[in-house]
């Protein structure tokens, strides 16, 4: 039986039951909507996301102590650490660094010129990106309200807009979203 991450302590500690865990090919993808016109279309805003994002927290903690236990990985390239193609050798250019972050985003003219604590766009105009997520697994939604508080944290406004999985295929597919969380399992064959 494929346990959630989240009910395995229920059965630990029970000689009732064996439990047999591998590192798993499932991988999850927060897309970045690039397009010309969108407001991720700005590469600072981009660096300035990812350095806001603590993803070793949202592992070891919020993931019930996922990192720590080898059941997740924070990630930083397309390909999952499960599969030996180098993934040991890669060095990740965006780690979190709020402050860093903060200072990107001054940097390229965003500001919070009304003071509410989000910034503006360097142009004055209300800043909020559209997170789109899917029900069917509840890991993902943790991930995305971590991800909107430590953005809140560094002054980016992140709306979480959950919708049913097709729904988010067809928003992918069309290119109606900010950011985009997905779960799909790698090398499945």
């Amino acid at each position: 039986y494929n346990l959630k991450t989240e009910n395995l302590i229920e059965f630990e500690g029970n000689d009732n039951y064996e439990i047999q865990e591998l590192q798993s090919l499932r991988s999850t993808y927060a897309f970045m909507n690039q397009s010309e016109g969108r407001a991720l279309s700005d590469k600072a805003l981009r660096q300035a996301l990812l350095r806001g994002l603590d993803k070793q927290t949202y592992c070891d903690v919020l993931l019930e102590g996922g990192a720590t236990a080898g059941l997740y990985t924070p990630g930083f390239s397309v390909l999952p650490s499960t599969l030996s193609y180098g993934y040991d050798k890669l060095t990740n250019p965006y780690t979190y660094d709020p402050e860093g972050a903060k200072a990107i985003l001054e940097e390229a003219g965003y500001k919070d010129t009304d003071g509410d604590g989000f910034v503006e766009t360097p142009d004055g105009d209300p800043l909020t990106l559209d997170f789109v997520i899917y029900t069917s697994r509840a890991e993902l939604g943790v991930y995305a309200q971590a991800a909107q508080a430590s953005l809140k944290e560094i002054g980016i406004n992140v709306n979480l807009n959950t919708v049913s999985y097709e729904t988010l295929l067809d928003m992918r597919d069309s290119g109606q979203y900010d950011l985009l969380i997905w779960n799909v399992l790698e090398a499945n064959t």
